[in-house]
């Protein structure tokens, strides 16, 4: 595993594998900033594929985070991508996949004014990403969540001021689209999205404690 604690600023990594780590695949943390990951492929660990906290202006782009937190006999809150308390942050064309424990892309925790865009998650244990926990004025851009163990989006535990715009949501098994309490519904922006499921009748949609087919759900 890598691991990086208290004010590690200013790196670039790029081009590197991890696999079979007991613990997170990368684990940066505590008051760190300006550090990038490029083409990483973070697979097949105990924990989260990379684990952020208290950091601003991280970037993790074309990566790819697979079968994280897999070696947990019990679903604990390991996902392939997990950032906690992480501002000012760009998460973008990555490969999110295949029975990550928790969620794809896991945003919590006061996680602030964070891009996600063209990322592709799928196949994944919980959520294809969940924004919880008081994360703020967050886009979720462009992204395709498909096949996903239960929602495509989950917005919840008033998370305020988010932005959903241009994404694909697809064959979720819960729901497309969870906006879980009335609480995160202030400031949201849905625009653009197009959801998907195979049977046709289902509510595709949880949006503050009601539910909703495609064609009768309006903002």
């Amino acid at each position: 595993k890598i691991q990086y604690y208290n004010k590690s600023c200013n790196f670039y990594i790029e081009n590197f594998k991890v696999r079979f780590s007991n613990h997170h695949g990368i684990l940066n943390q505590t008051l760190s900033n300006n550090v990038t990951y490029v083409n990483v492929d973070s697979s097949y660990t105990g924990r989260s594929g990379i684990s952020i906290g208290i950091f601003s202006n991280l970037t993790v782009s074309n990566s790819r985070f697979d079968h994280n937190g897999m070696i947990s006999t019990v679903r604990a809150d390991y996902s392939g991508i997990q950032l906690s308390g992480t501002t000012n942050s760009t998460i973008t064309n990555n490969v999110v996949s295949n029975g990550n424990n928790d969620s794809g892309i896991n945003i919590k925790a006061a996680s602030n004014s964070n891009l996600i865009s063209n990322n592709i998650v799928f196949n994944n244990s919980q959520h294809g990403i969940d924004i919880s926990t008081s994360s703020l004025n967050n886009t979720v851009y462009n992204n395709t969540f498909y096949n996903n163990g239960e929602q495509g989006i989950n917005i919840e535990s008033t998370s305020t001021g988010n932005i959903v715009k241009n994404n694909i949501m697809a064959n979720n098994q819960a729901y497309q689209l969870s906006v879980f309490d009335s609480g995160s519904v202030t400031g949201l922006v849905l625009d653009n999205n197009a959801f998907y499921f195979s049977n046709a009748s289902t509510n595709m949609i949880r949006y503050a404690g009601s539910f909703y087919s495609m064609n009768s759900f309006s903002t």
